[in-house]
């Protein structure tokens, strides 16, 4: 049974994000928009699927010896990017428009 999932998961990312032609999201930092604390706001252009949007996400920094990390997470509606939200058994299952995207950015000097 995993390996069934692991397959229909696979083929999901290929049809639905295009993985083959774009297998990676991108995300180009432009300014940092608000420090607070351990909380950070940056805006940038996230690229997903060939198509770039400018957007906001906001982190959580830790500093630990040489090493800053970043965590967060974006929730996006994949209709912005020109994605269609996918469904099965000719329109019975949908899946809704919106996805979070989880991402960790380790700075090391």
């Amino acid at each position: 049974i995993y390996r069934k999932w692991k397959i229909q998961d696979e083929q999901y990312h290929l049809r639905v994000f295009k993985t083959k032609e774009f297998p990676n999201i991108l995300f180009e930092f432009s300014e940092v928009k608000q420090i607070t604390g351990n909380k950070v706001i940056v805006a940038g252009d996230l690229m997903i699927s060939g198509v770039k949007r400018n957007v906001s996400v906001q982190g959580i920094v830790e500093s630990e010896g040489n090493t800053i990390t970043v965590t967060g997470a974006k929730k996006i509606d994949m209709t912005e990017f020109d994605i269609e939200p996918p469904s099965a058994m000719f329109g019975a299952i949908q899946v809704g428009k919106d996805v979070n995207i989880l991402f960790t950015l380790k700075l090391t000097n």
